[in-house]
């Protein structure tokens, strides 16, 4: 509601996360647990990754300068805040089991491989598998956006940027997931960029 490139973002993880889906359905690793319908879920609840921000203030969410440790630690509540909302929503809707799959992505779209994220510490495969395609997509996205505190980078350094984060940050397996879908990421991409909406 407040920042429309914020809008456009949303829209390409969702598309983004298809993609990356359905390339790693084809890894053995995957094949029992991606199937048409975990895409199309994923595709649908991913946008909802970020729906804690909405109790971010302004002042931090457009700040130009870098954050302060309180601030920083002010912006990692947006995972549980945004799951704390879904919880709520599940008290009047228990038929909407859909939303437990966008929980998962909520909440854990931050954390990473390695065990070094946030807000549980998680590692590895105890991290939803929604939340580590999510993760992959958001980042590879987030840093071709323009921001007050950084400049946005090109095609190529954001697929560098997610290739550096394999084994680290994201589950290596759908890294190279990644990389055997890049024509479609560059698709989504150059659309994008041909509407004016990155």
């Amino acid at each position: 509601a407040r920042d429309n490139e914020n809008t456009n973002h949303l829209e390409r993880v969702g598309l983004d996360a298809r993609a990356l889906a359905e390339t790693a359905a084809k890894n053995p690793l995957f094949r029992n647990s991606i199937d048409g319908r975990f895409a199309d879920k994923l595709a649908e609840m991913a946008v909802l990754h970020d729906i804690g921000k909405v109790n971010m203030p302004d002042y931090i969410l457009k700040k130009a300068e870098p954050l302060t440790e309180r601030e920083r630690e002010h912006v990692r509540t947006h995972t549980t805040d945004g799951a704390r909302m879904i919880d709520m929503i599940r008290l009047s809707f228990p038929d909407y089991s859909f939303l437990d799959f966008a929980r998962d992505i909520v909440l854990s779209h931050h954390e990473r491989w390695d065990g070094t994220g946030y807000p549980n510490g998680l590692a590895g495969r105890a991290i939803p598998l929604a939340a580590r395609i999510a993760a992959v997509v958001d980042t590879f996205d987030a840093v071709t956006i323009d921001r007050p505190y950084r400049a946005a980078v090109g095609f190529a350094d954001a697929c560098s940027i997610v290739a550096e984060g394999k084994g680290a940050a994201f589950d290596p397996d759908i890294v190279d997931a990644f990389r055997f879908c890049h024509a479609r990421f560059r698709e989504i991409y150059e659309k994008s960029s041909e509407k004016g909406t990155r």
